[in-house]
């Protein structure tokens, strides 16, 4: 891949002398939406926080845009351009503050818009996704598990990141919420051209939303490869243990039992 926007190479990570992700090697294309999958404990989350800055290398670096990425102390330019969404947007947005409130603090402080644009870019980034304007008045316990997560995606765009990296953005959602968050995720990639890298264990959500994907098992990336040709020709056994894990609905008649 040329001029990758998200280019991992190499990269260890160790908890205690444990290691946790080895050697671990990715490229993701501007405006790839890309998926790690894995069991728990592969290395998924300890990979994303590396990306962001949070944890740090053992060996192995991040380069963005072609630039590299100090292991911690980035620029803020730097923290800016890679924005992390969580799993529970409640536990990650402050309960005392309301989402106008929250919004304004962010563009304020990196100095994003002027003093008088502040309201007027906060109800910009609620129509982005997809939220009205009078949102802006409300504390995070007021809104649902979906809305919550859509203030969480709002602010996280507040800066204006060329990358947003989702750790398991819809596991703590309702189906309909799920379905209506990875379709907020398609219309930004082609509305804003975001690079995404998604951390998920949810296959339906890779077949959905990702361009590639990258499988991860007790911390290596043992294959990479398009969402097409990885759900009907995957390589490695790990992987096709995965898809043959997932369930499948089965309609039982008299005399057949019929795969849906």
């Amino acid at each position: 891949m040329t001029n990758p926007m998200l280019d991992i190479r190499g990269l260890t990570l160790a908890y205690g002398g444990a290691i946790a992700v080895r050697g671990a090697t990715l490229s993701v294309a501007s405006g790839e939406i890309h998926g790690i999958v894995g069991e728990s404990g592969s290395g998924k989350t300890s990979l994303a926080k590396a990306v962001l800055g949070q944890l740090l290398p053992v060996a192995g670096q991040v380069r963005l845009a072609g630039v590299l990425l100090p292991p911690t102390h980035r620029s803020v330019k730097q923290r800016r351009a890679v924005q992390m969404v969580y799993q529970d947007p409640y536990s990650s947005l402050n309960p005392r503050m309301t989402v106008g409130q929250v919004l304004s603090e962010l563009l304020r402080v990196h100095d994003i818009v002027g003093k008088r644009q502040i309201t007027a870019r906060s109800r910009e980034l609620l129509d982005l996704v997809q939220l009205p304007a009078g949102a802006l008045g409300g504390y995070p316990g007021q809104f649902s598990g979906g809305q919550r997560q859509r203030i969480a995606i709002a602010r996280a765009l507040a800066v204006q990141p060329t990358v947003l990296v989702a750790d398991e953005p819809t596991s703590a959602l309702d189906a309909s919420s799920q379905a209506s968050i990875l379709a907020l995720f398609e219309n930004l990639r082609k509305d804003l051209g975001l690079t995404v890298l998604l951390i998920t264990h949810n296959l339906a959500v890779v077949n959905y939303l990702c361009d590639r994907v990258s499988v991860m098992k007790s911390g290596q990336i043992v294959e990479t490869a398009d969402v097409g040709t990885f759900f009907t020709d995957p390589q490695h056994p790990y992987s096709k243990q995965m898809l043959l894990a997932v369930p499948r609905m089965r309609r039982t008649t008299a005399s057949a039992e019929t795969e849906i």
